[in-house]
């Protein structure tokens, strides 16, 4: 039995990774629009942001560090954050995809109690808006989250909550994603 030198060895492994970076970057390229558009969330992230006492949320500063990145098949962009606020350290996991079937974004957040929270997302243009309608002691509350593209590299945002059919609306949170890389 013969033992393969060095050098073919070395040649098998860089040509293996090469062929899987090409297959992988086929896979973006295949990629239909709406989730290349999923793609503005992919890189690191700070966070900086302000919570306001409301009914329905406490007062304080936040502050997030996140990393988003496309999973293995190409199919989600999941973000991992890991955040800091009135309530300490948390970390948080988002997963972004489109479903070609019935033309729609899905966003799906999961904390460390695992339930996951699912929520309608509609993105036109620049903005996402994330929608929530929930019914709290006999009254709905409508719930909805913008996130802001417009600026390269930087993402503001806002939460505000109407409790009587978007008549009047009060601010819970806003605040500014800056991407590092």
């Amino acid at each position: 039995m013969r033992i393969p030198s060095l050098a073919l060895v070395l040649c098998l492994i860089l040509c293996s990774m090469g062929a899987l970076a090409a297959r992988s970057r086929a896979s973006q390229g295949d990629r239909s629009p709406e989730l290349k558009t999923l793609d503005l969330w992919s890189g690191q992230w700070t966070t900086k942001g302000k919570l306001y006492d409301t009914p329905h949320s406490h007062a304080g500063e936040i502050s997030i560090t996140m990393t988003c990145g496309w999973s293995a098949y190409g199919g989600y962009v999941i973000c991992d954050h890991l955040m800091n606020g009135p309530a300490g350290w948390r970390n948080d996991l988002t997963i972004y995809t489109y479903n070609e079937a019935d033309k729609s974004y899905k966003f799906v957040g999961l904390d460390q109690t695992g339930k996951p929270r699912t929520t309608p997302l509609t993105i036109a243009g620049n903005v996402w808006s994330y929608d929530t309608d929930e019914e709290e002691n006999g009254k709905k509350l409508h719930i909805k989250t913008i996130n802001d593209f417009s600026q390269p590299g930087v993402v503001t945002w806002n939460t505000k909550f109407t409790e009587d059919g978007g008549a009047h609306w009060t601010l819970m949170n806003e605040g500014v994603d800056t991407k590092v890389r």
